[in-house]
């Protein structure tokens, strides 16, 4: 390791015995001390720091344990310091960086600067390192601005025992799937949070470069639901879902609808643009059609306005099988196998009619099912999932744990729903569901709870509930949020 590193600005250096009275003096400005309280030494615990790193922590660097710290200096002024080594309590394998500035020397870029080269050193250092941590609390929006002006992406939150909840952010190492091995390993719902937001990112590089996503649905940057982290614990909870890392660096994801029979369907594909052009999602593709051997057709669909997304599936073995105004479709064929008879693909029934019959564990994917009737009929468990059913009428039925999400239904009618059928007594939840101009009339609402969302022009029984709320305040002289 280099005992001295040179910015465009800087001077990252070993701590020697001579910066004993700059540090402590450093070490006892507010802004310093107050967010790190360890560095808030007696005179004899700085004696003895400065001693350990000149005589064992310089000395005795381990690659595969890395840890190091240098003063930043501007000049020959000490001005703050920089370190890498591994976090105690911090659930990551990872080592962690971090930092300090004179309250005189902030707002410049000096911070992001020497954490740059402080990293870029180790990772020279330290071939096998996948990545470099680093924890801020969510209100220190400067201490923030460092580690993302440094490159680091951030990734969900981390707990420490005596300190609480930090925001996590992660730099790894430059290139990393050109040294490390892209796996898959299945998602969990914790997970949704930090997946929606590596998807966005994805989304928002797509509509820099070829616009909307779906121009027939909106002009957002992205798919419906693309940013949601509702959607995406409800797909890793019914569907195959899949986290993409890189030596335990998350780098993207990938879902798997099915197989319905011979057939799979990859969904909600994306890569962080910060990992772009290194072979992620080729291999990604490779590793879930190895995951799933069985399957003999491979389906998908990308916006039909991105040449790079065509260019890439083309490249991968796909082959174009139609177009619209929002999408592009695509299909891998591994083998021609025919399909069980118990499977039907490709169908197109007119006014179809079913009556008495018993669909057990049955599954529509994929489906456009206008005027479907079904009489008489047990559904138990059935899966209705990215079907077309406009139109739909479900009467004198029982929808005991019915679950309707992540779906549009303007105009849907909801009329005359009871409990108590066969047992079916707990109380029904809507959640984030959009009730605009909802009409709810002759309804049974005792000891219903509306909690948060946007209330602004509800009417109560003809009455405005803003004029409810003001004249309950008024009567009990208790704002709301009091």
């Amino acid at each position: 390791m280099q005992s001295q590193l040179q910015t465009p600005r800087l001077i990252l250096r070993q701590f020697s015995y001579t910066d004993f009275d700059a540090l402590f003096t450093l070490t006892r400005q507010s802004e310093i001390s107050d967010i790190l309280p360890d560095w808030r030494m007696t005179p004899e615990q700085m004696q003895s720091y400065l001693k350990y790193w000149v005589t064992q922590g310089y000395p005795d660097f381990d690659p595969a344990n890395p840890a190091r710290l240098y003063a930043i200096c501007l000049g020959e002024q000490l001005i703050g310091w920089v370190g890498v080594w591994p976090k105690e309590g911090l659930d990551s394998p990872f080592p962690e960086v971090a930092y300090a500035l004179s309250r005189d020397h902030r707002r410049q870029g000096y911070a992001s600067e020497a954490v740059k080269a402080a990293c870029a050193e180790i990772f020279s250092h330290c071939p096998t390192l996948p990545a470099v941590v680093a924890i801020v609390k969510s209100w220190n929006t400067s201490s923030q601005g460092v580690v993302i002006n440094a490159g680091f992406l951030p990734r969900g939150t981390a707990t420490l025992e005596d300190d609480g909840e930090f925001d996590l952010f992660i730099l790894p190492r430059p290139k990393l799937a050109k040294v490390a091995a892209v796996t898959l390993r299945p998602a969990v719902e914790s997970e949704a949070d930090l997946l929606a937001h590596i998807q966005k990112q994805a989304f928002l590089e797509h509509y820099q470069r070829w616009g909307a996503w779906n121009l027939a649905d909106s002009d957002a940057a992205g798919s419906a639901g693309h940013d949601s982290p509702h959607l995406l614990r409800y797909l890793i909870r019914t569907a195959h879902y899949f986290v993409i890392e890189i030596a335990g660096v998350v780098a993207g994801g990938i879902c798997v609808e099915g197989p319905y029979a011979n057939k799979a369907y990859v969904s909600w594909f994306f890569v962080d643009p910060a990992f772009g052009r290194q072979g992620i999602g080729r291999q990604a593709l490779a590793l879930i059609e190895n995951h799933f051997p069985a399957v003999d057709c491979w389906n998908l669909g990308t916006s039909a306005r991105s040449e790079d997304n065509a260019r890439f599936y083309l490249s991968c073995g796909y082959q174009e099988t139609g177009a619209d105004d929002a999408f592009r479709y695509f299909t891998r064929i591994v083998r021609e196998t025919v399909a069980p008879a118990n499977h039907f693909s490709g169908q197109s029934l007119d006014k179809p009619c079913w009556s008495d019959s018993f669909f057990a564990q049955a599954q529509f994917y994929n489906c456009g099912l206008p005027n479907f009737r079904l009489a008489s009929s047990t559904m138990t468990d059935a899966h209705f999932h990215n079907v077309n059913v406009s139109g739909l009428c479900v009467g004198d039925a029982r929808l005991a744990r019915l679950e309707l999400c992540h779906s549009s239904w303007g105009g849907a009618y909801l009329h005359d729903l009871g409990r108590g059928w066969h047992g079916d007594n707990d109380p029904v939840r809507m959640e984030r569901v959009d009730l605009r101009e909802a009409q709810i009339e002759d309804c049974d609402l005792r000891d219903a709870h509306i909690q948060g969302g946007q209330l602004d022009g509800l009417m109560i029984n003809g009455v405005a509930y803003a004029d409810l709320l003001a004249a309950w305040e008024k009567q009990t002289s208790t704002p709301i949020g009091d």
